[in-house]
Protein backbone atom coordinates (compact mmCIF):
# COMPACT_ATOMS: atom_id res chain seq x y z
CA UNK A 1 0.00 0.00 0.00
CA UNK A 2 1.62 3.46 -0.96
CA UNK A 3 2.00 6.63 0.49
CA UNK A 4 -0.36 9.14 -0.33
CA UNK A 5 2.10 11.99 0.69
CA UNK A 6 4.36 13.33 3.75
CA UNK A 7 4.38 14.92 6.96
CA UNK A 8 7.07 17.43 7.20
CA UNK A 9 5.58 19.39 10.60
CA UNK A 10 2.37 19.52 12.42
CA UNK A 11 0.11 21.99 10.41
CA UNK A 12 1.12 19.51 7.23
CA UNK A 13 -0.71 17.15 8.88
CA UNK A 14 -3.86 18.79 9.18
CA UNK A 15 -4.13 19.55 5.09
CA UNK A 16 -4.16 15.71 5.18
CA UNK A 17 -7.19 15.17 7.45
CA UNK A 18 -8.84 17.80 6.07
CA UNK A 19 -8.97 17.03 2.26
CA UNK A 20 -9.07 13.23 2.66
CA UNK A 21 -11.40 12.60 5.25
CA UNK A 22 -14.23 15.30 5.80
CA UNK A 23 -15.07 14.35 2.21
CA UNK A 24 -15.35 10.80 3.45
CA UNK A 25 -18.23 11.94 5.46
CA UNK A 26 -20.39 13.64 3.23
CA UNK A 27 -22.95 10.93 2.59
CA UNK A 28 -23.82 10.93 6.46
CA UNK A 29 -24.10 14.76 6.41
CA UNK A 30 -26.52 14.62 3.90
CA UNK A 31 -28.50 12.02 5.49
CA UNK A 32 -28.31 14.40 8.96
CA UNK A 33 -26.55 11.39 10.90
CA UNK A 34 -23.92 13.91 11.91
CA UNK A 35 -25.31 17.29 12.10
CA UNK A 36 -23.70 18.58 14.82
CA UNK A 37 -20.21 19.62 13.62
CA UNK A 38 -18.50 18.43 16.53
CA UNK A 39 -19.13 14.80 15.17
CA UNK A 40 -17.84 15.41 11.76
CA UNK A 41 -14.54 13.97 12.40
CA UNK A 42 -16.55 10.70 14.93
CA UNK A 43 -14.21 7.81 13.95
CA UNK A 44 -11.15 9.15 12.47
CA UNK A 45 -8.35 7.56 13.94
CA UNK A 46 -4.40 8.01 13.70
CA UNK A 47 -1.79 5.42 14.26
CA UNK A 48 2.29 6.38 14.23
CA UNK A 49 5.32 3.99 13.44
CA UNK A 50 8.71 5.14 13.94
CA UNK A 51 9.86 2.93 11.51
CA UNK A 52 8.09 2.23 7.84
CA UNK A 53 6.29 -1.13 8.42
CA UNK A 54 5.09 -3.77 5.16
CA UNK A 55 1.65 -4.29 6.56
CA UNK A 56 -0.11 -3.39 10.21
CA UNK A 57 -0.76 -6.19 12.40
CA UNK A 58 -1.49 -7.00 15.93
CA UNK A 59 1.59 -8.56 17.79
CA UNK A 60 -0.25 -11.51 18.47
CA UNK A 61 -0.03 -12.84 14.87
CA UNK A 62 3.60 -11.30 13.72
CA UNK A 63 6.50 -13.31 14.34
CA UNK A 64 7.62 -13.43 17.79
CA UNK A 65 11.59 -12.62 18.81
CA UNK A 66 11.52 -15.83 21.04
CA UNK A 67 13.21 -19.75 19.73
CA UNK A 68 10.09 -21.91 19.32
CA UNK A 69 9.91 -24.26 22.01
CA UNK A 70 7.09 -26.71 20.46
CA UNK A 71 7.31 -29.14 17.48
CA UNK A 72 7.19 -27.44 14.43
CA UNK A 73 4.72 -29.87 13.35
CA UNK A 74 2.51 -28.51 15.78
CA UNK A 75 2.85 -25.01 15.75
CA UNK A 76 4.38 -22.71 13.20
CA UNK A 77 7.84 -21.69 14.65
CA UNK A 78 8.12 -18.46 16.46
CA UNK A 79 3.91 -17.78 17.02
CA UNK A 80 2.21 -16.65 19.48
CA UNK A 81 -0.04 -19.62 21.47
CA UNK A 82 -2.41 -16.53 21.81
CA UNK A 83 -5.11 -19.09 23.77
CA UNK A 84 -2.63 -20.18 26.40
CA UNK A 85 -1.43 -16.76 26.79
CA UNK A 86 -4.95 -15.04 27.44
CA UNK A 87 -5.66 -17.74 29.88
CA UNK A 88 -2.35 -17.51 32.37
CA UNK A 89 -3.03 -13.43 32.15
CA UNK A 90 -6.46 -14.19 33.38
CA UNK A 91 -4.91 -16.67 36.38
CA UNK A 92 -2.35 -14.50 37.01
CA UNK A 93 -4.27 -11.29 37.28
CA UNK A 94 -7.59 -12.59 39.00
CA UNK A 95 -7.91 -9.10 40.66
CA UNK A 96 -8.59 -7.70 37.45
CA UNK A 97 -11.75 -9.78 37.05
CA UNK A 98 -14.37 -6.99 38.43
CA UNK A 99 -13.36 -3.74 36.12
CA UNK A 100 -12.90 -5.89 33.37
CA UNK A 101 -16.28 -7.88 32.81
CA UNK A 102 -15.40 -9.08 29.39
CA UNK A 103 -12.80 -10.56 27.04
CA UNK A 104 -13.02 -7.95 25.12
CA UNK A 105 -11.89 -5.66 28.50
CA UNK A 106 -8.76 -8.25 29.56
CA UNK A 107 -7.53 -7.73 26.03
CA UNK A 108 -7.72 -3.84 26.07
CA UNK A 109 -5.57 -4.52 29.87
CA UNK A 110 -3.08 -6.95 28.45
CA UNK A 111 -2.63 -4.14 25.19
CA UNK A 112 -1.96 -1.67 27.40
CA UNK A 113 0.43 -3.32 29.44
CA UNK A 114 2.73 -4.40 26.75
CA UNK A 115 1.28 -8.64 26.36
CA UNK A 116 0.70 -9.45 22.70
CA UNK A 117 -3.25 -9.15 21.39
CA UNK A 118 -5.54 -9.32 18.40
CA UNK A 119 -5.66 -5.23 19.22
CA UNK A 120 -4.10 -2.19 17.37
CA UNK A 121 -3.30 0.89 19.42
CA UNK A 122 -5.07 4.14 17.57
CA UNK A 123 -5.62 7.33 19.24
CA UNK A 124 -8.41 10.07 18.13
CA UNK A 125 -5.73 12.48 18.93
CA UNK A 126 -3.75 13.47 15.34
CA UNK A 127 -0.88 14.82 17.23
CA UNK A 128 -0.38 11.74 19.76
CA UNK A 129 0.12 9.67 17.02
CA UNK A 130 2.18 11.91 15.20
CA UNK A 131 4.22 11.82 18.29
CA UNK A 132 4.85 7.89 18.22
CA UNK A 133 6.26 8.35 14.80
CA UNK A 134 8.94 10.59 15.94
CA UNK A 135 9.62 9.58 19.46
CA UNK A 136 11.97 7.14 19.11
CA UNK A 137 15.66 8.88 18.70
CA UNK A 138 17.32 5.90 17.92
CA UNK A 139 15.00 5.50 14.23
CA UNK A 140 16.08 9.57 13.91
CA UNK A 141 17.66 8.25 10.37
CA UNK A 142 14.80 6.23 9.33
CA UNK A 143 11.54 7.43 7.76
CA UNK A 144 8.53 6.90 10.11
CA UNK A 145 4.80 6.77 9.12
CA UNK A 146 1.69 7.96 9.82
CA UNK A 147 -1.38 6.22 9.33
CA UNK A 148 -5.33 7.50 9.39
CA UNK A 149 -8.26 5.28 9.73
CA UNK A 150 -11.87 6.35 9.23
CA UNK A 151 -13.08 3.70 11.54
CA UNK A 152 -16.94 4.13 10.44
CA UNK A 153 -16.18 3.59 6.84
CA UNK A 154 -14.11 0.07 7.71
CA UNK A 155 -17.13 -0.71 9.78
CA UNK A 156 -19.81 0.00 6.86
CA UNK A 157 -17.67 -2.54 4.41
CA UNK A 158 -17.49 -5.33 7.63
CA UNK A 159 -20.60 -4.75 9.17
CA UNK A 160 -22.77 -3.41 6.36
CA UNK A 161 -23.90 -0.38 8.43
CA UNK A 162 -22.28 2.87 9.51
CA UNK A 163 -21.89 2.26 13.03
CA UNK A 164 -18.96 2.30 15.68
CA UNK A 165 -18.35 -1.15 17.35
CA UNK A 166 -18.30 -1.10 21.58
CA UNK A 167 -17.82 -3.67 24.12
CA UNK A 168 -20.60 -6.07 24.53
CA UNK A 169 -21.60 -5.75 21.17
CA UNK A 170 -22.01 -9.00 18.81
CA UNK A 171 -19.23 -8.09 16.62
CA UNK A 172 -16.60 -7.26 19.34
CA UNK A 173 -17.35 -10.46 21.92
CA UNK A 174 -17.43 -13.03 18.85
CA UNK A 175 -13.62 -11.70 17.38
CA UNK A 176 -12.59 -11.11 21.10
CA UNK A 177 -13.76 -14.78 22.02
CA UNK A 178 -11.59 -16.39 19.47
CA UNK A 179 -8.43 -15.39 21.59
CA UNK A 180 -9.70 -17.89 23.79
CA UNK A 181 -10.32 -20.75 21.72
CA UNK A 182 -8.20 -22.20 19.05
CA UNK A 183 -10.97 -24.42 17.34
CA UNK A 184 -14.30 -23.37 14.99
CA UNK A 185 -16.31 -25.76 17.19
CA UNK A 186 -15.05 -24.68 20.37
CA UNK A 187 -15.50 -21.20 19.26
CA UNK A 188 -19.17 -21.44 18.46
CA UNK A 189 -19.92 -24.20 21.69
CA UNK A 190 -18.27 -20.79 23.66
CA UNK A 191 -19.86 -18.03 22.38
CA UNK A 192 -23.14 -19.69 22.52
CA UNK A 193 -22.93 -21.14 26.27
CA UNK A 194 -21.66 -17.49 27.42
CA UNK A 195 -23.01 -14.61 25.84
CA UNK A 196 -25.86 -12.78 27.10
CA UNK A 197 -29.54 -14.06 25.86
CA UNK A 198 -29.97 -10.75 23.70
CA UNK A 199 -27.70 -11.69 21.43
CA UNK A 200 -27.94 -15.55 21.42
CA UNK A 201 -29.84 -14.84 17.95
CA UNK A 202 -26.55 -14.45 16.20
CA UNK A 203 -24.61 -17.14 18.51
CA UNK A 204 -26.90 -19.61 17.57
CA UNK A 205 -26.87 -18.48 13.53
CA UNK A 206 -23.29 -19.24 14.44
CA UNK A 207 -24.08 -22.57 15.19
CA UNK A 208 -25.53 -23.47 12.33
CA UNK A 209 -23.12 -22.19 9.81
CA UNK A 210 -20.62 -23.79 11.73
CA UNK A 211 -22.57 -27.01 11.11
CA UNK A 212 -22.62 -26.73 7.29
CA UNK A 213 -25.32 -24.55 6.59
CA UNK A 214 -23.59 -21.61 5.28
CA UNK A 215 -19.43 -22.41 6.13
CA UNK A 216 -18.26 -19.13 3.95
CA UNK A 217 -20.54 -16.50 6.43
CA UNK A 218 -17.74 -17.72 9.02
CA UNK A 219 -14.98 -16.23 7.10
CA UNK A 220 -16.26 -12.36 7.63
CA UNK A 221 -15.50 -12.69 11.44
CA UNK A 222 -11.98 -12.69 10.62
CA UNK A 223 -12.23 -8.96 9.06
CA UNK A 224 -10.95 -6.42 11.26
CA UNK A 225 -13.47 -3.74 12.93
CA UNK A 226 -13.39 -0.62 14.88
CA UNK A 227 -13.97 -0.50 18.35
CA UNK A 228 -14.78 2.16 20.91
CA UNK A 229 -13.66 0.33 24.09
CA UNK A 230 -13.93 1.36 27.82
CA UNK A 231 -11.12 3.91 28.62
CA UNK A 232 -10.58 1.95 32.20
CA UNK A 233 -7.35 3.36 33.13
CA UNK A 234 -5.79 7.00 32.80
CA UNK A 235 -3.39 6.09 29.99
CA UNK A 236 -6.56 5.15 27.75
CA UNK A 237 -7.87 7.95 28.62
CA UNK A 238 -4.67 10.60 28.56
CA UNK A 239 -3.93 8.68 24.64
CA UNK A 240 -7.43 8.89 23.15
CA UNK A 241 -7.04 5.20 23.06
CA UNK A 242 -9.20 3.97 20.60
CA UNK A 243 -8.77 0.06 19.22
CA UNK A 244 -9.04 -2.11 15.77
CA UNK A 245 -10.12 -5.79 16.52
CA UNK A 246 -8.82 -8.99 14.40
CA UNK A 247 -10.77 -11.83 13.68
CA UNK A 248 -9.37 -15.45 13.30
CA UNK A 249 -6.29 -17.19 13.97
CA UNK A 250 -2.80 -18.11 12.63
CA UNK A 251 -1.92 -21.48 13.49
CA UNK A 252 -4.17 -24.76 13.38
CA UNK A 253 -5.81 -26.22 16.29
CA UNK A 254 -4.84 -29.74 17.85
CA UNK A 255 -7.98 -31.15 16.82
CA UNK A 256 -11.20 -29.64 15.20
CA UNK A 257 -11.56 -27.26 12.57
CA UNK A 258 -9.34 -24.47 11.98
CA UNK A 259 -10.74 -20.87 12.64
CA UNK A 260 -10.97 -18.54 9.53
CA UNK A 261 -7.08 -16.94 8.95
CA UNK A 262 -6.87 -13.73 10.07
CA UNK A 263 -7.11 -10.60 7.75
CA UNK A 264 -5.17 -7.75 8.02
CA UNK A 265 -5.95 -3.99 7.08
CA UNK A 266 -4.02 -3.35 4.21
CA UNK A 267 -5.05 -6.67 2.68
CA UNK A 268 -8.77 -6.04 3.79
CA UNK A 269 -8.39 -2.29 2.37
CA UNK A 270 -6.63 -3.72 -0.73
CA UNK A 271 -9.29 -6.67 -1.61
CA UNK A 272 -12.31 -3.74 -1.91
CA UNK A 273 -10.33 -1.03 -3.76
CA UNK A 274 -8.87 -4.11 -6.07
CA UNK A 275 -12.49 -4.91 -7.09
CA UNK A 276 -13.91 -1.59 -7.26
CA UNK A 277 -16.48 -1.77 -4.17
CA UNK A 278 -14.46 0.75 -2.22
CA UNK A 279 -13.03 4.25 -1.60
CA UNK A 280 -10.19 4.55 0.59
CA UNK A 281 -10.84 3.99 4.39
CA UNK A 282 -7.02 3.86 5.13
CA UNK A 283 -3.89 5.86 3.97
CA UNK A 284 -0.56 6.36 4.72
CA UNK A 285 2.00 9.10 5.06
CA UNK A 286 5.28 9.71 5.50
CA UNK A 287 7.61 10.98 8.21
CA UNK A 288 10.88 11.68 6.78
CA UNK A 289 13.60 11.38 8.78
CA UNK A 290 15.31 14.89 7.93
CA UNK A 291 12.27 16.13 9.99
CA UNK A 292 11.62 14.06 12.94
CA UNK A 293 13.72 16.27 15.06
CA UNK A 294 11.92 19.44 14.02
CA UNK A 295 8.47 17.20 14.49
CA UNK A 296 9.21 16.47 17.78
CA UNK A 297 10.33 19.78 18.96
CA UNK A 298 7.12 21.44 17.54
CA UNK A 299 5.16 18.94 19.53
CA UNK A 300 6.56 19.22 22.84
CA UNK A 301 5.95 22.92 22.51
CA UNK A 302 2.26 22.25 22.04
CA UNK A 303 2.36 19.74 25.10
CA UNK A 304 2.44 16.33 23.71
CA UNK A 305 5.18 15.08 25.43
CA UNK A 306 5.43 11.27 26.33
CA UNK A 307 5.95 11.94 30.75
CA UNK A 308 2.20 12.90 30.55
CA UNK A 309 1.09 10.13 27.68
CA UNK A 310 2.15 7.59 30.39
CA UNK A 311 1.17 8.73 33.64
CA UNK A 312 2.46 5.68 35.65
CA UNK A 313 4.75 6.17 38.57
CA UNK A 314 7.47 3.75 36.96
CA UNK A 315 7.44 6.00 33.70
CA UNK A 316 7.29 9.42 35.79
CA UNK A 317 10.19 8.21 37.78
CA UNK A 318 12.29 7.83 34.50
CA UNK A 319 11.34 10.99 32.98
CA UNK A 320 12.47 13.01 36.27
CA UNK A 321 15.46 11.07 36.50
CA UNK A 322 16.39 11.71 32.72
CA UNK A 323 15.02 15.28 33.14
CA UNK A 324 17.32 16.11 35.96
CA UNK A 325 20.64 14.46 34.61
CA UNK A 326 23.62 17.13 34.39
CA UNK A 327 24.45 16.33 31.25
CA UNK A 328 21.97 15.08 28.40
CA UNK A 329 24.52 15.12 25.84
CA UNK A 330 24.93 11.27 25.25
CA UNK A 331 21.71 10.24 27.19
CA UNK A 332 19.12 8.92 25.49
CA UNK A 333 15.44 9.13 26.93
CA UNK A 334 13.95 6.61 28.98
CA UNK A 335 10.96 6.36 28.26
CA UNK A 336 10.59 6.36 24.36
CA UNK A 337 7.96 4.51 23.50
CA UNK A 338 6.47 3.20 19.86
CA UNK A 339 3.01 1.47 19.44
CA UNK A 340 2.81 -2.25 19.75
Amino acid sequence: MSYLGSVNSVSCLLKYVNFEFLSEYQFLLENNEFSNPLRQFYGVWFRGHSSQIQDVQPRVFRKTNFPSIVDADELENGTFDETSLVSSFQLHLPEHAVLHSSLFDWLCLMQEHGAPTRLLDWTEHALVALHFAVVDEQYDDEPGELIILNGLKLNHHVLRMPVMAHTGSPSVEFRASMAANTSLEEWANEIERTLPVDINVEAKTIQHNVRGVNPNEISTYANPIAVMPRRLNERMKRQAARFTLHGGKTYQPRSGSPLPSTVSLFKYHESLTEEGNASPFIIRLCVPADYKRRIRSELRWLGIRNEDLFPEIDHQARHLGYFWTRSHADVKHPCRKTWR
